[in-house]
């Protein structure tokens, strides 16, 4: 903790923590994933991790970034009150899972899956 509270109080390392994170920041703003603000995009996680997994834009449309029309369904569902944040999350696995194996509790080429 002695050495945190040092850190800290060091003007050097400080200078180079915020040119860090502004550095950072600027790259996820170019890449989408913060606002002109510093604010989180809402979905842009989802669809760079989804990317990053091979599934391109299957979850989200063009570019990945809209949310699916079962995503909104379940976002006004939850707002309703039909779902907790917990059936939420469900919803929206199940919903991921179906596009991402094609539906039909088939796998990859056509495998089945338990």
């Amino acid at each position: 903790m002695a050495k945190a509270q040092e850190m800290l109080k060091d003007p050097q390392y400080m200078a180079a923590a915020k040119a860090k994170v502004a550095e950072l920041e600027a790259k996820d703003q170019a890449r989408g994933m913060l606002d002109a603000h510093g604010r989180p995009v809402q979905g842009a996680a989802t669809a760079a991790a989804m990317s990053g997994m091979g599934m391109g834009g299957a979850l989200g449309g063009a570019g990945a970034a809209e949310p699916a029309d079962w995503e909104l369904e379940n976002l006004a569902r939850h707002r309703a009150g039909q779902l907790n944040s917990a059936e939420l999350g469900m919803a929206q696995l199940k919903g991921a899972m179906q596009v991402f194996w094609g539906g039909g509790g088939r796998g990859e080429g056509g495998r089945a899956v338990a």
